[in-house]
This record gives C-alpha cells, sequence and structure tokens, in this order.
C-alpha cells in the first residue's frame, strides 16, 4: 500500500496547488472588476461634465458671434468637438494597449509550477 499512500498524497498536494491557483485566479478577476467598475464609473461622470462644460462653452461662442459670424463659430464648435473625440479615442486605445492580460499573475504562477514540475515548455 505504500504506492497507494504516495499517489494519495501526490493527488493531494496537486488538489491543493490546484485550489490556490483558483483562489488566486478568483482574487485576479475580483481585483479587475472593482478596477473596472471604478473606471467607468469615473469616466461616466467625467464624460458628463465634460459634455455638460463644452456644450455651454460651444454655446457661448455661438450666442458671442452669431450677429456676424454665426456659421463660423457653429463650424469651429463642431471641429473641436471633432478633434476631441478623435484624441479621446485615440488615449482609449493606447491605455487597451498598455493593459496586462486578464489573470496574467495566475497564469504566471502557473507556467512557474510547470516549470518546477518538469513539464516547462
Amino acid at each position: 500500500m505504500p504506492l497507494a499512500d504516495s499517489m494519495t498524497r501526490v493527488a493531494d498536494s496537486a488538489l491543493g496547488v490546484l485550489r490556490t491557483r483558483l483562489e488566486l485566479a478568483s482574487m485576479d478577476v475580483e481585483d479587475e472588476l472593482r478596477s473596472a467598475t471604478g473606471i467607468l464609473l469615473a469616466g461616466a461622470a467625467a464624460t458628463a461634465l465634460a459634455t455638460f462644460a463644452l456644450l455651454f462653452g460651444a454655446f457661448a461662442v455661438v450666442a458671442l458671434f452669431w450677429e456676424e459670424h454665426r456659421i463660423a463659430a457653429l463650424l469651429c464648435a463642431s471641429a473641436g468637438f471633432a478633434i476631441a473625440a478623435v484624441l479621446v479615442a485615440f488615449l482609449i486605445h493606447r491605455l487597451l494597449d498598455q493593459k496586462r492580460p486578464l489573470l496574467a499573475a495566475t497564469l504566471e504562477k502557473l507556467d512557474r509550477d510547470r516549470a518546477r514540475v518538469g513539464f516547462g515548455r
């Protein structure tokens, strides 16, 4: 029965390692969700406030030039909004490119575990 006992201990150890890695993965997912929720809420608030500020500023510019250059004022305001939209799109694209993949820490730990056991690539 020593072989059966050894196999049981190996299986128990493997399950323990797997449980630890799953706990780490769940913490990674939870952290990611908290981070994403905070970013979305802050982004929504910033977007709403910036939209109001830009709209009122555009209205002020148009009202200021209404008598003489109303079309030019409207076109300038529209161009400013378009440029701002393109800049924000580039910023979002850059932020998403720099973001680490989901569960990156968990995958790194699993790769180290595989290398220790001898299954490394």
